[in-house]
C-alpha cells in the first residue's frame, strides 16, 4: 500500500521518558528489530492513539498488562529488576515513567511527521527491562490505512509457552513460523495438537460458527481489543460468544472470522491455510456482515474509549 510504504521510516523513540528523536537505522528499515535486537528483553505492550495523536486507547489495560507482564517474567528470572529493589523504583513510579515515555515517543514522531501524516495515528509499544540498568523503551510508529479486503492466515502447531506475560522474546520465537510462510499469508495461527485454534503469533482469532462468534478461552494471551469485543461491543449488538476455540474439524461450519492487534486493529480473515493437514489445503471465509458491523463498532469506541497523554 501507498501509505504504508510512505510511512515505514518514520519512527519515533524514547527511553525513562526523554525523546530521543528518530529510532535507529536498524529500526527505522524492520520495526520488529526494535523487540528482537534494539532494546533488551523485557516486558512490553503494544497500544493504538487517536485524537490525532493526543490520547491513547484503554491506557489503563496497557499499564495493567505491563506491570502482570513484568512480575510474571521477573518470578522466573531471580536475577532479573524488580520494583521492590530500591536501586530502581516502586511501582507508581514505574507506571509514570512508562506513561512519560509514551508521550515522548509520540512527541518525537511528531516532530519528523509532514503536513500530510498531521491526521493519522500512530501505534506505540513500550518495553520495561528485566536486566539492569533499569529502563522503559517505547516506540512510536504510524499506523496503516484500515483495509476492506481479507487477509489470509496459516495454522502451525505450537501455543506459546508463557500466553499471560507479554515478553519481547516472543518476537524473535515467533520468527520461525514468519520465515516459512505461504505466500499470500499475513498472520500465523497457532493450534494446539488437537487443532484448536488458539491465536495469532501477533493477534487473537475470532471466528463465527452457526451464528455464535467463538474465540478460545483464556489460555491465551488476550489483547485488550479481544476484552472490548467480548465484554462490549457483542454485548451491545446482541451477538452471543463462545469462549472456546475454534476447531478444525468445525471447518465447514465456519461463517466468517477475524482477527484483532493494535496495529491493524482488525482485519477480516479470508482464507486460512492449512499447511500440515492432509486433504485440506485451505478455507475460505467470507466477510459477513456481523464481522462488518463489529470492526464499525471497534472503530467508534476507539475515539470514545480513549485517554488524554501530554
Amino acid at each position: 500500500m501507498a501509505g504504508g510504504n510512505r510511512n515505514r521510516n518514520k519512527l519515533g523513540f524514547s527511553k525513562n521518558g526523554f525523546a530521543c528523536g528518530e529510532a535507529s537505522a536498524g529500526v527505522r528499515e524492520q520495526m520488529s528489530s526494535f523487540l528482537t535486537t534494539e532494546v533488551p528483553r523485557g516486558a512490553y505492550t503494544a497500544m493504538r492513539t487517536s485524537r490525532n495523536r493526543s490520547a491513547v486507547f484503554l491506557l489503563d489495560f496497557h499499564k495493567k498488562r505491563l506491570v502482570d507482564s513484568h512480575r510474571l517474567l521477573l518470578a522466573q528470572d531471580e536475577s532479573s529488576v524488580s520494583f521492590s529493589d530500591p536501586l530502581t523504583t516502586t511501582e507508581e513510579h514505574f507506571l509514570e515513567l512508562a506513561v512519560k515515555s509514551i508521550s515522548a515517543s509520540i512527541y518525537s514522531l511528531n516532530e519528523i511527521l509532514e503536513e500530510e501524516d498531521e491526521d493519522r495515528e500512530a501505534m506505540v509499544t513500550v518495553v520495561v527491562t528485566l536486566s539492569k540498568p533499569y529502563a522503559v523503551h517505547a516506540l512510536a510508529s504510524l499506523l496503516p490505512d484500515f483495509r476492506e479486503g481479507g487477509v489470509g492466515v496459516e495454522v502451525r502447531t505450537g501455543p506459546r509457552s508463557r500466553p499471560k506475560a507479554k515478553d519481547s522474546q516472543w518476537a524473535i520465537t515467533r520468527k520461525k513460523w514468519e520465515n516459512i510462510r505461504l505466500p499470500g499469508v499475513e498472520e500465523t495461527i497457532l493450534a494446539d495438537e488437537d487443532g484448536h485454534l488458539l491465536e495469532g503469533a501477533t493477534s487473537n482469532l475470532f471466528v463465527f460458527i452457526d451464528d455464535v462468534l467463538c474465540t478460545a478461552p483464556d489460555v491465551i494471551l488476550p489483547g485488550h481489543l479481544r476484552e472490548v469485543i467480548i465484554n462490549r461491543v457483542c454485548p451491545m449488538l446482541d451477538i452471543p460468544v463462545r469462549m472456546e476455540a475454534p476447531a478444525l474439524e468445525s471447518h465447514s461450519r465456519w461463517q466468517g472470522g477475524f482477527i484483532t492487534n493494535a496495529r491493524r486493529l482488525l482485519d477480516f480473515v479470508s482464507c486460512v491455510k492449512l499447511p500440515e493437514k492432509e486433504g485440506i489445503p485451505e478455507v475460505k471465509l467470507q466477510t459477513t456482515q456481523r464481522c462488518r458491523q463489529i470492526r464499525d463498532a471497534v472503530a467508534a469506541l476507539v475515539e470514545h474509549s480513549s485517554d488524554p497523554i501530554s
